[in-house]
């Protein structure tokens, strides 16, 4: 169980709640959202969450990072502000 202020994720559930409401969240989120959270506050590259997940090695053609932590974004941002995406920089969970 990773808690980080209002977030609660629960790995072994593959349960995410903000504020004591629970969020929906799809497989891939549940592999992205851990790695964010252990490293709240530090800037992730693409590249890092590319090879961390997917095990792949860095290519800026492939789309599938920005997919799905665009897609985390837009799902906890509805409980308040929790991924910043600083251009062409990477992502970093607040």
């Amino acid at each position: 169980m990773i808690e980080s202020g209002a977030q609660v994720f629960d790995s072994a559930s593959l349960r995410v709640c903000l504020d004591g409401i629970e969020i929906e969240l799809s497989k891939q989120d549940h592999d992205v959202l851990p790695l964010l959270l252990t490293n709240q506050g530090r800037v992730l590259s693409h590249e890092r969450i590319l090879n961390a997940v997917w095990r792949l090695n860095a290519d800026r053609l492939t789309n599938v990072v920005d997919v799905y932590v665009g897609g985390l974004h837009r799902k906890l941002k509805t409980e308040g502000e929790r991924i910043v995406i600083p251009r062409n920089v990477g992502y970093r969970m607040t």
